[in-house]
Formats: C-alpha cells, sequence, structure tokens
C-alpha cells in the first residue's frame, strides 16, 4: 500500500497525466493497509481518483467511509448479461446453447464477474440439467472460486488465501475438493499455455494427495496447505 501511494503522487505519462486506482475486495485490506492510504483519501493529488469497491461495506473502516462517496451498484440486466456472454463465448470459439445461456443468466443474478466464472466451467454442457448439476458444484460457494481463480495465478500468499477461505461455511468443504477440482481440471483441459496446464496440474495434484483422514474439511484445508506452504 504504501508503494501505491507512493505511485499516486506521480503523474501518468498517458491520459493526460491522471491515474485511476481501482482497489477491488477492498474489505480485505488489513489496518495498517488502511491507515497507510487514509492521508491519500483525505488530500488526493488532483490528477488521481481513487475507487475502492466491496461487497462487503461493513468492513470498510468508518474513518475510510466517511471520506468517500458511496456509490450502490445494482444488478445488471439479463439482456446485458447475455449480450457479454455470447461475445465472449464467439471469441473463445464456443458454442453455448439456448438452455445453457439462460441457466447461467439466472443463477448469476446480475452479476457479470458470476456469469463469466460459470459460462467458463459449463460452456461446453448440452442441457440445462447439466449446467445445474456442474453450478450445484460450483455453488459450494463463490468465494471457492475466487479461490480456484487466486491459485491458478500462482498467488498463493496466505495473506491473499486466507480471507477466502474464512468467507467458507462449513457445508462448503463438504464438496470442496470436488468442486474445486472439477473446476481447476475444466481449466487445464481449456487451456494452450504451458505453464498455466503446468500450475493447473500441480494444484490438481496437491488435491488429490491421499489422506487418512475422513474429515473432509480437514482434508480440504491439507491440500491448500499443500499448495500454499510446499507441503510434500
Amino acid at each position: 500500500m504504501r508503494a501505491l501511494v507512493e505511485l499516486g503522487n506521480h503523474r501518468a505519462l498517458s491520459g493526460a497525466g491522471r491515474r485511476a486506482f481501482i482497489i477491488d475486495e477492498c474489505g480485505s485490506l488489513t489496518k495498517p493497509a488502511w491507515n497507510s492510504m487514509l492521508k491519500m483519501l483525505e488530500e488526493p493529488p488532483n490528477h488521481l481518483y481513487i475507487m475502492l469497491c466491496t461487497t462487503e461495506l461493513a468492513k470498510v473502516p468508518e474513518t475510510i467511509l466517511t471520506r468517500c462517496y458511496h456509490v450502490a451498484l445494482r444488478a445488471v440486466k439479463p439482456n446485458v448479461i447475455e449480450e457479454l456472454l455470447t461475445v465472449i463465448s464467439d471469441i473463445e470459439g464456443w458454442t453455448v446453447t439456448n438452455d445453457v445461456m439462460a441457466a447461467i443468466i439466472q443463477v448469476s443474478t446480475g452479476q457479470p464477474r458470476k456469469a463469466l466464472s460459470i459460462l467458463q466451467v459449463v460452456h461446453d454442457a448440452e442441457t440445462r440439467e447439466e449446467v445445474n448439476r456442474i453450478i450445484a458444484l460450483m455453488d459450494a460457494s463463490e468465494p471457492l472460486i475466487e479461490l480456484c481463480q487466486l491459485l491458478l495465478k500462482g498467488q498463493t500468499a496466505w495473506e491473499l488465501v486466507q480471507p477466502l477461505l474464512a468467507k467458507l461455511d462449513e457445508d462448503d468443504f463438504e464438496n470442496g475438493l470436488m468442486g474445486a477440482g472439477r473446476y481447476i481440471a475444466t481449466v487445464l483441459m481449456r487451456t494452450s499455455n504451458q505453464a498455466a496446464a503446468e500450475r493447473a496440474w500441480i494444484l490438481i495434484d496437491a488435491m488429490t494427495f491421499p489422506t487418512t483422514t475422513y474429515d473432509k474439511k480437514v482434508h480440504f484445508l491439507s491440500a491448500i496447505g499443500r499448495i500454499c506452504f510446499g507441503a510434500s
């Protein structure tokens, strides 16, 4: 955060010198991080725009909220979600049936990111029933999908992984490995990038490592620990 604050003091080399910071999931920032950016929020340079995004407003300190203009985003309309999914499907060369498209739109509840996450996994499904079955695994919860995406990027630092683990409830662990494995396996099969494929395989290997416990939560956390801390 200190590096970000320092960067914000300097004008960009393009865009008439303007600079914009978009901090997603800002509710996960630590207290020292918030303190570091407090002065920047109080007296931002004229060239700097700061956007703090969160779905958990209660986690943002009051001292920060009072220095921000609050914009509540509405759910995106179904026809806009459909247009987005159609564009992405065309770019990727995916043929998505009307039933599958309708199921994705319904489950995404107006959230583009959620719709794209689901599309990536179910685009080759043939029926709504198959989509619902896969989504039931994915619906292990959105934090589980976010966790998979984080690990697939190679971001295994505990301070990044722990907030997502904390969002999982007890029911999520019942099918956690199955849902995560299915998601990562789909990414593995679809990617042509050698490094991305190797990373996905490492994750699957860690998740399928033999264990002597019958507790699914312990098994899941054992796999995550193996990934984050390199246990052998």
